[in-house]
């Protein structure tokens, strides 16, 4: 019986969103919350009964025919976190929840302000000893004032936004509100034209830092699904960190001139699109954002409507469709159906959660950009995308013990993206057989994907090249494990080729010709090549143009067909393509060679257990020492073997890098 009882709560839930999507769609304007005179709202020690005081808004009751005996004979109350009342946020939409109860139900509401957390108990308590019959409190910082509420009023029904069910008389109003923020850090990252988005908080609490995670989360996939490097200023996720990460917080829910001072310095630093999850200290934002021609996306309620003041700033909105939950709460508790010691939770697949319409950003937001949301949407729905959320650190017990826990290892495109994936797979299973983990293997779109996936938490080792390396572990702190072997050498050299009767016989020749790389984050490709050029006195920008053409074999090949007149790529790349064409030695020639390049790497995403790296890495070199792993190895990127090394390993490197004048954060930007 409970459970037919919940499904039809959450049904009825599902149902309600979407008729006010519906309705929404209609021109309806979301309704502003009460705000009763301070004769009519009184002190909570003097408050009258609900059914003295006049009605919101002097809204009538749909059933206003009834006796007014039958009226009066059930109230509910509502007490709010800090912030206000009309906070055009958080409290807001909760009451709106009650207002929507007051019309369907022919219920008497009332509110209490909370001005201070000291107030939470204060108001529980003036509500019960008024004799009302169900209680709403919105925020997680009531929770315990809630729990102790109820436990000391078994009788009297509950229901708190924010938190899970604490007692058998309490309902859970919880919300997966890191599925739309990562929409929203997704979208953020596609309209920002600065390459930098940034989020901020009120008080770091577990629903606040929700909000960030899923936002910086999707700007990450946004970045490894485009090869981009759009920057999250203001949170970073970290599972070793107290709540979760590190980032920027008000410290408060009330003060407008946080919001204004957090935004501007942002804004300073070079963000474009702005994600305040504060209350009502967003407005302070979005009034710089109005001011400075910037982007914001609102949080909790559709922030277009009810702060239609900054309507021209707001690219959309995080929605938290709490007023939907607080009136199926109220409702339930009207009708006798009450599940108390239960949770509901919002998601995006029960249109609990969900995203704004873009009102005057609809044909400023790219086409391409709304597929990818809705495709990203469904992705999130079934599953099959991480929001990062809950943050933990990863261990084999967490992960579901050994025998169940899931790697990704992701591979460069560098060379035949066919042969990658094959022999990929092939060492996938043989690590899998010797660890018991299930490995799978995939081939990224881009160099800086591998990056990026890294980052993100959607792969967990990575075969990086040298300079891709270097940049995952400044950016995420990844970690190198193994380092290639090849003809007896952990390191190699570069070329620049070009075709035989090109004319071209030194760097200096390449000056206004067409030029091709494997990847902008290729060491050999390009970071070498790059810095080659400049010492020669070109422009590596202006005078030469560069075309990317996604592998070291397509360089050799573009070259050879005279598509561009020179490239870059490993030496001796052109052995790579000699199967197919046979004469590639003889008229593609090399015009100069680099220095020792330390090879590239097996490295390991920084949440990766050390008892599961070592594992892997004790696999990888028996794999290594076997026919079968040589074959493999060898088909993948013609490695002869494998050698444990540390991040010391790339200093010298790093040395050549700084010597040269060129820093990481310069082939960042290509």
């Amino acid at each position: 019986m409970e459970e037919k009882m919940v499904k039809r709560f959450l049904g009825i839930i599902s149902l309600l969103v979407v008729l006010s999507i519906l309705a929404a769609c209609g021109g309806a304007a979301t309704p502003a919350p009460a705000q009763p005179a301070q004769e009519e709202q009184k002190p909570a020690e003097e408050a009258k009964p609900a059914e003295e005081q006049k009605p919101a808004e002097e809204a009538q009751p749909a059933e206003e025919q009834k006796p007014a005996e039958e009226m009066a004979a059930h109230r509910y109350g509502m007490v709010t976190d800090v912030g206000g009342i009309d906070d055009k946020s958080f409290n807001q939409t909760a009451w709106n929840g009650m207002l929507i109860a007051k019309e369907k139900l022919g219920v008497e509401v009332q509110y209490l302000e909370s001005q201070q957390q000291t107030d939470y108990e204060k108001n529980i308590k003036e509500f019960i000893s008024q004799g009302y019959d169900g209680i709403i409190t919105v925020g997680f910082l009531l929770a315990d004032a809630t729990k102790a509420a109820a436990e000391a009023n078994p009788d009297v029904p509950f229901a708190i936004v924010d938190f899970p069910s604490q007692a058998p008389n309490i309902l859970g109003l919880q919300f997966a509100v890191d599925q739309p923020s990562f929409l929203a850090g997704y979208l953020a990252a596609g309209m920002s034209e600065t390459g930098a988005v940034c989020t901020y908080g009120g008080i770091k609490i577990p629903p606040v830092v929700q909000f960030l995670v899923g936002f910086e989360h999707g700007v990450k996939y946004y970045n490894e699904k485009h090869g981009t490097d759009v920057k999250v200023l203001g949170w970073k996720t970290d599972p070793a960190a107290e709540g979760g990460g590190d980032g920027a917080f008000t410290g408060n829910f009330e003060s407008t001139d946080d919001g204004r001072s957090f935004a501007e310095n942002f804004f300073d630093e070079g963000c474009d699109v702005i994600f305040p999850v504060a209350g009502p200290v967003g407005l302070g934002s979005a009034a710089a954002a109005q001011d400075r021609g910037f982007m914001m996306i609102g949080v909790d309620t559709d922030q277009y409507i009810s702060a239609p003041e900054f309507k021209d700033v707001f690219v959309s909105s995080v929605l938290k469709n709490m007023d939907v939950a607080v009136f199926e709460a109220v409702k339930a508790m009207e009708e006798g159906t009450f599940q108390g010691g239960t949770n509901y939770m919002g998601t995006l697949e029960n249109n609990g959660v969900g995203l704004a319409p873009f009102h005057e950003f609809e044909d400023k937001v790219p086409q391409e950009l709304k597929d990818e949301l809705e495709a990203v949407k469904q992705a999130l729905i079934k599953g099959e995308v991480s929001t990062g959320w809950p943050v933990e650190a990863p261990t084999e017990e967490a992960m579901g013990g050994e025998g169940e826990m899931s790697l990704v290892m992701s591979f460069v495109p560098s060379g035949d993206t066919e042969e990658i994936l094959a022999s990929g797979d092939e060492l996938a299973q043989m690590i899998s057989e010797r660890t018991g983990y299930n490995v799978t293997a995939n081939v990224a779109t881009s160099y800086a994907a591998v990056i990026e996936a890294m980052g993100a938490g959607n792969a967990q080792i990575g075969w990086l090249n040298t300079f891709g390396y270097i940049l995952a572990h400044e950016k995420y702190g990844v970690e190198v494990a193994l380092a290639t072997v090849r003809f007896g050498s952990t390191s190699y050299k570069g070329q620049i080729i070009t075709q035989k009767d090109s004319g071209i016989t030194s760097v200096t020749d390449l000056k206004g010709k067409t030029f091709c790389r494997p990847d902008p984050l290729s060491t050999s490709g390009w970071i070498i090549p790059r810095i080659t050029l400049a010492a020669a006195g070109l422009d590596p920008d202006s005078d030469i143009k560069v075309v990317d053409v996604g592998s070291h074999n397509n360089v050799v090949t573009a070259v050879y067909n005279g598509e561009c007149d020179a490239g870059a790529t490993y030496v001796d790349a052109r052995s790579s393509v000699e199967d197919d064409i046979a004469d590639v030695k003889e008229k593609v020639v090399v015009i100069t060679e680099s220095a020792d390049i330390p090879n590239d790497t097996v490295s390991f995403a920084p949440d990766v257990p050390a008892e599961v790296r070592e594992k892997v890495v004790q696999a990888l070199l028996d794999i290594a020492s076997t026919d079968e792993g040589k074959a493999a190895l060898e088909q993948l990127y013609e490695i002869a073997g494998l050698e444990p090394v540390d991040d010391s390993f790339y200093d010298g490197f790093r040395a050549d890098l700084d010597a040269s004048g060129y820093s990481i954060e310069d082939f960042m930007q290509e």
